[in-house]
């Protein structure tokens, strides 16, 4: 069955629809037929297993099948699905990630900035935006923890968590062969197959491909044609050992390549004051040497302008369009030993990175100048180059209980430390007809750093069942941080090397008070504190001067206070769930990174409150019908220095799915999904740069249970934004211009699965 299990809460104004309708449906379906009870979901939130109704964090979490029916591979394929939730590609390359959870996040790759939202893979912490959409194979579930994490979850984040879990090797023989076909090419394939016990030995071996022509043409001879397409290769190897009953290894390797063209980018706007019927003639500056490029007969700017479409656009001419390779790699040693009393484990992880790319087209088109006798092509702002980044992680963990089972706690120690470095060239022209005073428009011309970070951290949970309905819980955790910067003196603005160092501890708590009311309603109220490390800011160089400047004075620590107070609660015989959460974050020394004048900055803007709400239910209404929603809101208030909000105000989704009755061929069944975003904006400086809400729905129609060779076989038809919805995902300002990705147009498919 499909389960969607997401936290959600009243707000203190009157309920918005989708929640309304939530609500009218526990208070006016009486009649309901008996046994048709929502299967219990199971999260390790808390690092133990515990049912999802019992915990007492806002979490969404999906298992196995109800990812599949949405469609999910990865964590940016959930994002739609989860109220006061960002998770989607970012610009600029297939293989990155926008986070943000209740208003806390980053949209950006670089490897200097940290993300606030932790992702996690079988519990190692994956540092990096960059390279957080890999193709994970045979993922088994996907918890999504909202709200600051500042006790038992590796690196300290202050926005949330998501805990992804791998299918772990059964020990005997199985085989799994999963084909997918679509529009624009689409073709994806997924073979696994589980070995039988060898003793003590157990595998399972996973292999993926995908293959995507893209859903945009790009016109220009001189760059890549299909625009958003991607190749990936991904594996992975899973090995469980158990030499005793009492002793289980897991190790894991998994890997992918893939080869891609990122989205591409359209012009929303151009600054108008640029272009004209004054400004015909202007000189177009080549900001590497500082001076005059060529003599343009027409502005340049007016072509940019030309470019303007009101709506979503699926051919281009870009000249800088080129391919962006990656490849990822992970090693995951856990061990998990127990004894009466308690359980020791240990998790290993080391990943690593790489990432080239040939040519990122920023600016829209392919703009002319005249230099001299000829006409060519001059990039208004490209950029290319490489990153790369490695990491290592250890974790220890005790696990258990005392006191009669009246105390149950988790303890550990934490060690991480990772290395990170981009060299990123920008191609950055800008064209004016008066105002050009020669090096003075001269700007930062890209990326040139490595980035060395290390974090320590001991931390305990204590949960004490003062009675048998009532459970206070105190988490503590004291971090330590450090951070050492190169500026390279690659980068044109620089004369030498530069180096800073620098580092921060933090003593976090957390205190629960829950009580369980029936059997059935689970209470709780929560203060959590949380925390973000200072980051470096690489991208605030004195260009004029020649010199790091600021870029060598790190930002302050953010942290956080987060309130919050939730219900999860079963009705009618476990056929309705109704789950709640009220949330005050107050946040100071908000760390906040833009791009400001086409410059990346980092900053602390001061401190803000975000206040909000989420409710989601689900409701088994016959043994066939089953419906779901989610609606959440938020509301940010600045403190300090005014900030745009760049978190939708209000989101939320709704699901109905109808199991047929019992056919001989089969079970048939048909799902259909609509998600809702409202307008949110894409720049904290600029709060003109945004993108309208949205409506999205999804379908899909499936044959499961199909006896076929010995094994089951399953056909599902399925379809993403059914209506054809033209929506921005993600834009930026970058000075001159403003530019935006727009969403992918309607797509349509089949999945053919075999299980045996």
């Amino acid at each position: 069955m499909n389960t969607f299990t997401r936290s959600t809460s009243p707000k203190r104004n009157a309920m918005k629809p989708l929640a309304a309708a939530i609500i009218c449906a526990v208070t006016t379906s009486g009649a309901l037929a008996e046994g048709f009870a929502i299967e219990e979901v199971v999260v390790t939130a808390e690092k133990i297993e515990r049912s999802l109704q019992e915990t007492s964090i806002a979490i969404t979490a999906y298992n196995e099948d109800s990812l599949e029916n949405i469609g999910a591979t990865g964590a940016s394929d959930v994002g739609e699905y989860i109220p006061n939730v960002n998770l989607s590609p970012s610009m600029g390359g297939n293989k990155n990630i926008r986070m943000s959870i209740r208003g806390l996040g980053t949209a950006e790759p670089a490897m200097a900035v940290d993300p606030k939202v932790g992702i996690y893979l079988d519990g190692v912490y994956m540092a990096r935006n960059s390279g957080a959409v890999l193709d994970v194979v045979d993922l088994s579930s996907m918890e999504v923890l909202r709200g600051p994490q500042g006790t038992l979850w590796g690196k300290n984040t202050t926005g949330g968590a998501i805990n992804m879990t791998t299918v772990k090797p059964k020990g005997e023989f199985g085989f799994k062969q999963k084909l997918t076909m679509g529009e624009d090419g689409l073709f994806k394939s997924l073979t696994s197959v589980d070995t039988p016990t060898w003793g003590a030995l157990s595998g399972k071996l996973t292999y993926a491909k995908k293959s995507y022509d893209g859903w945009a043409t790009n016109i220009s001879s001189d760059a890549e044609t299909d625009l958003g397409s991607d190749d990936t290769d991904a594996a992975r190897l899973a090995l469980r050992f158990t030499p005793t009953d009492d002793l289980t290894i897991d190790y894991s390797y998994d890997y992918s390549s893939s080869q891609s063209v990122a989205a591409p980018n359209q012009v929303g706007t151009v600054s108008p004051e640029l272009f004209g019927a004054d400004s015909t003639v202007g000189t177009t500056i080549d900001l590497r040497a500082a001076e005059p490029f060529g003599i343009y007969v027409g502005n340049v700017y007016e072509q940019m302008a030309a470019e303007i479409s009101n709506g979503r656009r699926d051919q281009f001419d870009l000249d800088g369009a080129g391919v962006e390779s990656v490849r990822i790699s992970g090693h995951n040693l856990t061990a998990a030993w127990d004894t009466d009393n308690f359980t020791l484990k240990s998790i290993t992880g080391f990943r690593k990175y790489d990432q080239s790319n040939s040519g990122l087209d920023l600016d829209s088109g392919a703009y002319e100048v005249l230099d001299g006798s000829d006409t060519v092509i001059v990039p208004i702002f490209h950029t290319s180059g490489e990153k790369n980044q490695h990491q290592f992680s250890q974790e220890f963990q005790i696990l258990g209980s005392a006191f009669d089972d009246r105390l149950n706690y988790v303890s550990g120690l934490y060690y991480f430390t990772e290395t990170g470095e981009e060299n990123v060239p920008w191609e950055f022209n800008i064209y004016s007809a008066a105002s050009y005073a020669g090096g003075t428009l001269l700007r930062d011309m890209g990326d040139f750093y490595k980035i060395e970070s290390s974090s320590k951290a001991a931390f305990t949970q204590l949960a004490y069942d003062w009675t048998e309905r009532f459970t206070l819980t105190l988490g503590m955790r004291y971090s330590t941080d450090e951070k050492e910067l190169t500026l390279f003196e690659t980068n044109p603005s620089l004369d030498q090397n530069y180096k800073s160092k620098k580092d921060w501890s933090k003593f976090t708590t957390s205190l629960t008070a829950s009580f369980q009311l029936t059997d059935d309603v689970h209470l709780y109220a929560k203060r959590a504190e949380g925390y973000a490390s200072g980051v470096y800011n690489p991208g605030t160089i004195d260009a004029a001067a020649r010199n790091a400047g600021a870029a060598l004075t790190p930002l302050n620590p953010e942290d956080i206070t987060s309130y919050e107070i939730g219900m999860k609660s079963m009705w009618w015989d476990n056929r309705l769930l109704l789950n709640t959460a009220y949330f005050y974050n107050d946040n100071q020394n908000l760390q906040v990174t833009d791009l400001v004048d086409a410059v990346r900055v980092s900053s602390n803007s001061g401190s803000n409150t975000g206040e909000g709400f989420e409710i989601d239910g689900v409701l088994r209404l016959t043994e066939s019908l089953t419906f779901n929603a989610s609606y959440g809101e938020i509301e940010i208030d600045n403190k300090g220095r005014e900030v745009a909000q760049t978190t939708p105000e209000r989101s939320g989704s709704a699901g109905i799915e109808y199991v047929f009755p019992a056919m001989d061929v089969g079970e048939l069944s048909a799902r259909l999904d609509m998600t809702h975003t409202s307008a949110s904006g894409f720049s904290s400086a600029d709060p003109e740069t945004r993108g309208a809400s949205r409506t999205l729905y999804n379908g899909r129609i499936a044959l499961d249970a199909i006896e076929a060779f010995d094994g089951e076989v399953r056909v599902a038809l399925w379809g993403k934004n059914l209506t054809d919805e033209e929506y921005i995902v993600h834009g930026a300002n970058f000075s001159f211009f403003r530019s935006y990705v727009w969403g992918a147009p309607r797509s349509v498919g089949v999945d053919l699965t075999y299980n045996y």
